[in-house]
């Protein structure tokens, strides 16, 4: 909510506490990075969107069906610039979404 509100440093820390209460869920990471970024921070969104990647990596290990985790990989890869692999990861996600109107996102990534 606080980055949709523009007040990218408050939504930074709030996602800092997110992640110091739950480490394994990949959200409050990317957000983090994508308000990083909003703020101009550029090493360090790009540092927060590793970050986010290796908990989105580990948690697929655990979940490699996860239509969200696969999702989530590929968005992160996209900001990252790693366009050929998040065009592949959005390929796992559409052959694993649970609803047909959801591999449509998949397809405009």
């Amino acid at each position: 909510m606080l980055k949709e509100l523009g007040r990218y440093e408050e939504a930074v820390e709030s996602y800092n506490r997110a992640i110091r209460l739950n480490r394994s869920h990949v959200h409050p990471y990317s957000s983090k990075a994508s308000a990083l970024e909003k703020l101009g921070q550029w090493e360090a969104a790009l540092a927060a969107y590793q970050e986010a990647l290796a908990v989105c990596e580990k948690a697929l290990r655990a979940e490699p069906k996860s239509f969200f985790l696969r999702v989530s990989r590929a968005d992160i890869l996209k900001h990252v610039q790693r366009y050929d692999e998040a065009m592949a990861e959005y390929d796992l996600a559409q052959n694993v979404a649970p609803h047909p109107f959801m591999a449509v996102y998949c397809i405009f990534g």
